[in-house]
C-alpha cells in the first residue's frame, strides 16, 4: 500500500505540473491572463517608480473591506499602497473567512494584529475592535458567542470573538432559533419534510418583527428564505413548497 500510495502522489503532481505549464501556454498563445496573474502582475506594477507616483498623486486614501479573505498576494499588495496613502483602513471579521481555497488564511489576520499592537504607535497605526451588534436579536448573538468562542479556542481570544447584543428585545416575539429535525432515507423524502415543516411554520401563527416596522404582525411566505448548493435543489423545493 506504501508503494501505491507514494506512485499515485507522484502521479497526481507530475499530472499538475503538467498541466500548470500547458495553461501557461494557452494563456501567452491566446494572449490572456487569469485572476492570479492580475494579483502577480499588479504586484509588480506597484514596484514600478512611475506607477507609485501616478497613485500618490491621485489617491489618498485606502479602505480594504472583509480583509479576512485576503491572500498573501493581495496582503503585500495592500502593504505597499497604504505606504502610499494619506490613510488606510483595513476592516475584516476572522469568523467570517471563506476564502480559504484561494489561499486566505485566518492566522494573516491575526499576525496582522500582532503587528499593529507591537509597532501601533511608532508607526501611527490604530486597532479598534468593533464588539457590539446592533442588527441581531440578543438570543441569537448569544447563540453565535458560543458557537464561535469555542470553535476559535487556541486560535482567537474570546475577547475578539465574542459580541455584545446592543439591540432590544421586542415583546411578542418567541425564541429565535428551532431545529427541524428532517432526516430522511432519500431525497426526495427530505423535500418533502422540509416542505412540511415550512407549511406548519407558516400555519403557527408565528409573529414577526418586519424591518423597518415598529409593528409585529403573522409571518408570511416572503419572510422564509431557503438556502440552496444547486439550481437544481432550487427547483426541487420550489416544486415541494
Amino acid at each position: 500500500p506504501g508503494v501505491k500510495m507514494k506512485v499515485l502522489i507522484g502521479t497526481l503532481f507530475r499530472i499538475a505540473s503538467d498541466w500548470k505549464k500547458n495553461f501557461e501556454e494557452f494563456k501567452k498563445l491566446h494572449h490572456i491572463i487569469d485572476y492570479n496573474d492580475m494579483e502577480r502582475l499588479f504586484l509588480q506594477l506597484l514596484k514600478v517608480p512611475e506607477v507609485q507616483q501616478e497613485i500618490k498623486g491621485s489617491y489618498k486614501l485606502m479602505l480594504v473591506d472583509e480583509f479576512q479573505d485576503s491572500n498573501p498576494v493581495q496582503l503585500e499588495i495592500f502593504q505597499i499602497m497604504s505606504e502610499m496613502m494619506e490613510q488606510s483602513y483595513w476592516v475584516g471579521d476572522p469568523k467570517q473567512s471563506i476564502y480559504g481555497f484561494r489561499g486566505s488564511n485566518v492566522s494573516l489576520v491575526n499576525e496582522l494584529i500582532a503587528q499593529f499592537k507591537e509597532q501601533g504607535e511608532a508607526n501611527n497605526l490604530k486597532l479598534k475592535r468593533i464588539d457590539s451588534s446592533y442588527r441581531t436579536r440578543p438570543a441569537l448573538v448569544q447563540l453565535v458567542n458560543r458557537c464561535f468562542v469555542r470553535s476559535f479556542n487556541g486560535i482567537l481570544d474570546s475577547k475578539d470573538v465574542e459580541l455584545t447584543a446592543k439591540r432590544e428585545e421586542n415583546e411578542g416575539l418567541i425564541y429565535p432559533l428551532y431545529h427541524w429535525n428532517c432526516k430522511a432515507k432519500n431525497n426526495e423524502a427530505f423535500v418533502a419534510k422540509v416542505a412540511d415543516r415550512l407549511k406548519k411554520l407558516l400555519d403557527s401563527q408565528l409573529s414577526v418583527l418586519p424591518k423597518g416596522s415598529d409593528s409585529i404582525r403573522r409571518i408570511q411566505p416572503g419572510d422564509v428564505a431557503l438556502l440552496c448548493l444547486t439550481n437544481e435543489e432550487c427547483k426541487q423545493f420550489a416544486k415541494a413548497f
